[in-house]
C-alpha cells in the first residue's frame, strides 16, 4: 500500500471517529430525551420530595408512576407534579418498602410496567426513580455507554455457553447492592428496552426465579437482581456512570456541592416509619 492509499485510509477512520463522537456529544448529549419510571407503594412524603427534586432538573421529561396496590393519596402527589398516573390494585412487591418478589408472576407486572414506559414515551434513556434517589443535574448522555448505566460494571461476561443452569443458579444467588447495575437512579437505553421480547422475558424470569428456588432457602429477589438478569440474558450491558453516588458516601460532602453527582441514591430520611 502506497502512501497515499495509507494517507486516505488514516483519513478515512478519522472522519469515522469524528463521526461518532458528534453523533454521542451532539445528538445524544445535550439533545437526548429522557423519561421516569417511578413504582411506588405507601411513601407520598418521600414520593413527592423526589418529584418535586427530579421536575427541577427535568420539568417536561414525563414521569410514568406506578402505584403497587398502595396509598391512594399517590394520585394527588402524581398530579401535582405532572405525572402519569398508574394504580394496580394488587401488591406485588414481597415487602412495602423496595421492590422484591418470590416468584416470577409477581415481578411480571413490575418489568412490563418498565417496558411499557420506554415505549409509550419513545425516550433516549429512561431514569429508575425510587423513593430513595435524588435526580440533582442532567445526566451526561455522552456519558452514558451501556443499555444500564448504574453504579457497579458488569458483574458477568455473557455468552450463549454461559447461559446454562448453573450460570443462571450463580446469579440468582448473588448479593444485591455488590453487583448491580440496574438499581435506583440508574439511567437504561430505551431502545434496549423497547427490543426487549416479553414472552422470551417472561421465560427469562421463570429460569431465575426456578434457580433461586433451587439453591436460595428466601427465594426473595431484588429489582435490581431481576433487571441486572434480564438485560444480560438478553445481551444487554451494565457498567458504571460515574456520576452516580450513594447517599452514605463521606465523599458527597465534597462530590454535591462541586456538581460532580448528578443522582444519589439510598436516602431513606424521608420514609414515614
Amino acid at each position: 500500500m502506497n502512501k497515499a492509499k495509507k494517507r486516505c485510509l488514516c483519513l478515512l477512520c478519522l472522519a469515522v471517529l469524528l463521526e461518532a463522537w458528534l453523533h454521542s456529544h451532539l445528538f445524544l448529549g445535550p439533545n437526548a430525551t429522557f423519561s421516569a419510571f417511578y413504582p411506588v407503594y405507601d411513601q407520598p412524603f418521600a414520593t413527592d420530595r423526589v418529584l418535586r427534586q427530579f421536575r427541577s432538573v427535568y420539568p417536561d421529561s414525563p414521569v410514568y408512576l406506578f402505584n403497587d396496590g398502595g396509598d391512594k393519596i399517590l394520585k394527588k402527589v402524581a398530579e401535582k407534579h405532572g405525572a402519569i398516573y398508574f394504580y394496580r390494585p394488587r401488591h406485588t412487591s414481597y415487602y412495602p418498602v423496595g421492590t422484591h418478589w418470590n416468584s416470577s408472576l409477581m415481578s411480571r407486572r413490575y418489568v412490563e410496567d418498565l417496558l411499557f414506559t420506554a415505549k409509550d414515551s419513545n425516550s433516549d434513556f429512561v431514569i429508575m426513580l425510587e423513593d430513595d434517589v435524588e435526580v440533582l443535574s442532567n445526566f451526561d448522555a455522552s456519558e452514558l455507554a451501556y443499555d444500564v448505566n448504574g453504579k457497579n460494571p458488569d458483574p458477568i461476561s455473557w455468552s450463549n455457553k454461559q447461559t446454562d443452569w448453573d450460570r443462571i443458579q450463580k446469579f440468582a444467588n448473588m448479593r444485591a447492592h455488590t453487583y448491580y447495575s440496574a438499581s435506583g437512579g440508574c439511567a437504561i437505553r430505551g431502545s434496549f428496552l423497547r427490543s426487549l421480547n416479553v414472552s422470551k422475558v417472561h421465560s427469562d424470569l421463570d429460569l431465575l426465579f426456578q434457580a433461586s428456588k433451587a439453591t436460595n432457602s428466601s427465594q426473595i429477589l431484588p429489582s435490581d437482581l431481576v433487571l441486572s438478569f434480564l438485560v444480560q440474558a438478553n445481551q444487554g450491558t451494565l457498567g458504571t456512570y460515574q456520576h452516580y453516588a450513594y447517599h452514605w458516601w463521606p465523599t458527597n460532602q465534597i462530590m454535591v456541592p462541586m456538581g460532580f453527582v448528578h443522582v444519589k441514591h439510598g436516602d431513606k430520611s424521608n420514609y414515614r416509619k
